[in-house]
């Protein structure tokens, strides 16, 4: 036993030690929490941590919590958004929350390890003659002497249970004593013959988190009993609503705290934990600290705190007291809430139930306190116990005043009021008003305090003779300056809790007198169904804020109907886009799926059709206004033309939906609608030949369509016939630097033929032949040109037999039988310049291009005199009825030129085109090639233009029309093959640049490449010796 006195001792010693460090160490930094005007040192004087920044670390904990509620946050899972709990969160809580008035009467006493006496009446301490409490919390220190024994190796744990029938007789006034449960956290019920007798259901443990890890493992000095009730047997003319139950219980060595809570509260009461914090011994032993329990009423938390802190009054030794708080403040934690609770359901039994008393009412149920887990994180935090704050006055100067009744002078020399004033510990705590003389340190048994020399000496003879003495053995005692050692402070939002009551009772067991303290505390409820009703009102909050804060526009039409189509008419739909929102709206036409087209270097994303364009695809609208938005539909022909696009659709049908996307909004889908009335311009031959007749029907008013005319006049005769007499047969020849190229052949009806196989071609098709001279090493056939769309592919026909010239002629398109037709009737034949004079390198210029939806006017249409005049021809061709009696022969003419111009694909076959970039085969091999290379349609129509073409250099007109073999080849080669540009044939190669001067060489032979062409197409229009 000496050795373990020694070593308290010393521990007490290098604790002042480290206390006196702590001290130098504030004092030479500033301390946080320090209030303006305060003296650092003063700051610093409460120990190694200063309560202030505890206090500010918490903060107004109430206040701080409203916003991270874990019952709130609970509620507002199913909130759609952080954006409406935040809302939800910015409401005041009144208008859905619900006040109720909880009375609590909190007491402590510090029983100096005295047992309480058979007949021990509490009522004087713990009044409940008008049962105004609701929840009782009842703090004990010293329930058994702070002996070594106790402190190491943890005895007296049966203390507070004997001390609980003294409160359950108080509070009760129970007929019977109360039956303990059989183990910590058991659930007690009523045995089936309701004898009245309480028998243990089940055992489980308290969740708890004790820091005091060393007192728990080596002395088991700690323990806590919950679920303990009355006893069964509700007193005559008592309420059972008003009965008084146990739903707590802790003991760490001599501190022990006993939570009671009046059944008809009960039913509102659930999440009880408790916990407790050793600052004894080496700063962790049970024989100081504090044991706590909290618990949720309706849906506020409340703490309960029951502490012994360090005693001495020497100076310096309030340094030590305040360390202790702190201590309890920051190690105090209660356990996780590793349930999930559903704040619908009810945690207690029914009120007044004598029945059964469920698990459920033992206040056990989760309260989910989700992070919060400090000692200061609920509501009302409620402080009782032996603090043991001393007077900094003489012993003779505070007796002298406490005789006199002068307690406002001696309240003036008390330690804690002091540092609750400056801040030194107990920060941000509240204390009634005291009334009543110091509690410490009085002669046990009588009402005189301790200090006179004969009256010790006297109370130990009386003692001596005292039939209690085994019981409670006499002790020599220390005379101590009185003190009001024994507090209860609150701390709690401003306004929500008044004391009613500070007293102190006259009780004689120990040499302290108990105090006791009634509290009105307001606890919120949140009303369910307010609280949904709220959650939904901020969220049609948020809704509005959020579509006052979106860009919203509206598109009037909101469809684009574009009616009837025809080829190379212009049509325009405008559309207004309005801004009805409050903010700025950016808009921008979405690229269609699949809609990238261009070359590998500029890669763009079509926002509409090809055969559609919209201006603006993107743009800013200020709130309020409006921006015009035009599509445009332009269908023409040409290699990159529309036409067979459109007309290949079923039903010839122009639909799409285009997406308009209103940044940060929402988007417009644009519906697009119409029909296309096909031509036979720009059609594949293939195509041409299924479509049904007329191709456009009588109907059709095109003249409401002439807007989109880029041409105004009709070339005259006259202006024909003498461009004729000024320009020599032959001259019409132009080599296009068009970007045809880019065309695929591979989308053409033809076979596609790599280099590789130009020979082989030859072999195929030509006999020996004097005019086909062998390729040299610089006359290197190009590589294949790359691939068009697919959907421009017609279908590949068989090798067909080309002497059935019945089926042949069949195969002709009505349109070109009547081009045809007109031609030689009446001996128009004979027209001088007829083809080569007849449409201007301009139109056929224009007509050989990628025309481009939406491009610029000069683009879409030459401005030509004989424009006008093929349109004429082509409409009435288009209505299935004859060629216009006003149409000259020139316009006719080129008519059939801008015909072959218009074709999606080339006329000629890609395999014509190879074999004649290397030579001029023989008469025989190309027609052979032809014959295989070409669909019927494609053959057959080749063979009438051949025939016409052959007609007009016979004798009867050539005379008259001054044409020539060479003339006519050199200008429907041109229509007939791809364009030719420098560089010809090297778009499919992957070009090094090594290859720089092969691209200048090919650049020079374009013009050879052209004779070859001409030569070839001159094969088949020589009257008297044509392979045909």
């Amino acid at each position: 036993m000496k050795s373990l006195l020694g070593l308290k001792a010393k521990a007490q010693t290098a604790i002042q030690e480290q206390f006196d460090r702590t001290s130098a160490q504030h004092k030479q930094r500033p301390q946080f929490g320090t209030q303006p005007g305060q003296d650092q040192s003063e700051a610093s004087s409460g120990g190694a941590l200063d309560s202030r920044a505890l206090s500010s670390e918490s903060g107004s904990h109430a206040e701080k919590k409203a916003a991270v509620d874990p019952i709130i946050q609970q509620l507002l899972k199913n909130a759609r958004s952080e954006a409406v709990r935040q809302e939800f969160l910015s409401m005041p809580q009144g208008e859905y929350t619900s006040k109720h008035s909880i009375e609590v009467l909190v007491g402590t006493y510090n029983v100096n390890g005295r047992r309480p006496p058979a007949d021990l009446d509490l009522r004087p301490w713990l009044d409940m003659s008008n049962h105004t409490a609701d929840i009782v919390a009842v703090g004990f220190q010293e329930v058994v002497p702070l002996s070594a024994g106790n402190v190491v190796m943890g005895g007296g744990l049966e203390a507070g249970s004997v001390w609980d029938m003294h409160i359950d007789r108080a509070l009760n006034n129970p007929v019977s004593s109360p039956v303990k449960p059989g183990s910590a956290g058991s659930t007690v019920e009523l045995s089936p013959a309701s004898t009245g007798k309480l028998v243990p259901e089940h055992s489980a443990d308290w969740e708890e988190d004790d820091d005091n890890a060393a007192d728990e493992k080596s002395s088991a000095a700690s323990a806590e009993v919950a679920g303990r009730t009355p006893s069964a047997a509700v007193p005559s003319g008592q309420d059972a609503a008003n009965v008084f139950v146990q739903v707590a219980a802790k003991q760490m060595v001599g501190v022990y705290l006993s939570v009671w809570v009046r059944r008809g509260v009960l039913l509102h009461v659930r999440g009880v934990q408790v916990t407790s914090v050793g600052t004894g011994m080496m700063g962790y032993l049970g024989n100081k600290g504090a044991v706590a329990a909290r618990l949720r009423v309706y849906d506020s938390g409340m703490c309960f705190v029951c502490s012994h802190l360090s005693s001495g009054e020497n100076e310096g030794d309030e340094l030590k007291r305040n360390y202790d708080y702190s201590e309890i403040v920051r190690r105090g934690q209660f356990p996780p809430d590793s349930a999930v609770l559903d704040p619908e359901t009810s945690l207690s039994g029914s009120p007044g139930g004598d029945s059964t008393l469920q698990a459920s009412g033992d206040g056990r149920g989760p309260g989910q306190w989700g992070s919060q887990r400090g000692l200061l994180e609920n509501e009302h935090a409620i402080w009782m116990g032996d603090l043991n704050y001393r007077l900094t006055i003489s012993d003779e100067k505070a007796r002298s005043l406490i005789k006199e009744s002068r307690l406002d002078k001696l309240l003036e020399a008390d330690e804690l009021i002091r540092m609750v004033h400056d801040g030194r510990s107990f920060a941000g705590w509240t204390e009634g008003s005291i009334s009543f003389p110091p509690t410490f340190k009085f002669k046990r048994g009588t009402s005189q305090y301790l200090g006179m020399d004969e009256e010790d000496e006297s109370d130990q003879a009386e003692h001596a003779g005292s039939p209690d003495k085994a019981q409670n053995p006499p002790q020599k005692e220390k005379k101590r300056t009185p003190a009001w050692t024994d507090r209860v402070l609150y701390k709690s939002p401003s306004g929500a809790a008044k004391q009613t009551h500070y007293f102190s009772a006259n009780l004689l067991v120990s040499d302290h007198r108990p105090v006791s303290s009634k509290l009105t505390l307001a606890v919120r409820e949140y009303v369910r169904d307010v609280v949904e009703a709220a959650v939904d009102t901020a969220r049609r909050t948020v809704d509005a804020r959020e579509m006052a804060a979106m860009p919203r526009c509206e598109l009037e039409p909101t469809s684009a109907e574009i009616g009837e189509a025809f080829y190379g008419h212009e049509k325009k739909v405008h559309l207004i886009l309005r801004n009805i929102g409050q903010v700025t709206a950016n808009f921008q036409f979405m690229p269609l799926p699949g809609a990238m087209f261009g070359d590998d270097k500029d890669k763009n994303f079509r926002t509409a059709p090809r055969w559609a364009t919209v201006e603006p695809e993107q743009g800013v609208i200020e709130p309020g206004s409006g921006q015009e938005v035009l599509m445009t539909i332009w269908i023409n022909g040409g290699i990159k033309g529309t036409a067979q696009l459109a007309a290949a659709k079923p039903d010839c049908k122009l639909e799409a939906i285009l997406v308009l996307r209103i940044q940060d909004g929402n988007d417009i889908f644009v519906s697009v609608g119409g029909k296309y009335h096909p031509s036979f311009f720009g059609v594949a031959l293939q195509c041409l030949s299924t479509l049904p007749r007329p191709l456009v029907p009588l109907a059709s008013d095109l003249s409401q369509h002439d807007s989109g005319l880029r041409v105004s006049t009709a070339r005259s005769s006259e202006a024909i016939d003498k461009a004729a007499e000024e320009e020599q047969p032959g001259s019409a020849v132009f080599y296009s630097p068009s970007a045809s190229q880019d065309a695929s052949p591979a989308s053409t009806a033809h076979h596609s033929l790599d280099h590789s196989d130009t020979h082989t071609n030859l072999q195929k098709h030509q006999a020996s032949s004097p005019s086909a001279a062998n390729p040299s090493p610089s006359q290197e056939p190009a590589s294949d040109q790359p691939d068009d769309p697919a959907h421009l592919t017609a279908p590949q026909a068989h090798p067909h037999n080309s002497t059935d010239e019945s089926a042949t002629a069949s195969h002709v398109p009505p349109e070109l039988r009547a081009i045809t037709g007109y031609l030689r009737d009446k001996g128009r034949l004979r027209t001088p310049g007829l083809f080569v004079n007849s449409a201007d390198a301009a139109m056929l210029w224009a007509m050989h291009q990628p025309a481009e939806v939406g491009a610029p006017d000069n683009n879409r249409e030459p401005k030509s005199g004989c424009a006008l005049a093929v349109r004429q021809v082509r409409e009435a061709l288009d209505r299935g009825q004859e060629v216009p009696a006003s149409s000259s022969a020139h316009d006719v003419a080129a008519t059939l030129l801008a015909f072959f111009a218009s074709l999606p694909t080339p006329f000629m076959p890609p395999a014509a085109a190879q074999v004649c970039d290397v030579c001029v085969p023989s008469a025989s091999a190309a027609s052979s090639l032809l014959a295989d290379s070409l669909s019927p349609v494609e053959w057959a129509v080749f063979r009438h233009i051949s025939e016409l073409l052959q007609e007009a250099l016979g004798q009867n007109y050539s005379a008259a029309n001054g044409l020539t073999s060479a003339g006519l080849a050199a200008l429907f080669a041109e229509s007939w093959f791809p364009g030719l540009t420098p560089g010809y044939g090297a778009a499919g190669q992957n070009l090094k640049p090594e290859d720089v001067a092969e691209l200048q060489r090919m650049a020079e032979n374009v013009g050879l490449i052209a004779d070859r062409r001409a030569a070839f197409v001159a094969l088949f229009l020589d009257p008297d010796d044509s392979p045909l």
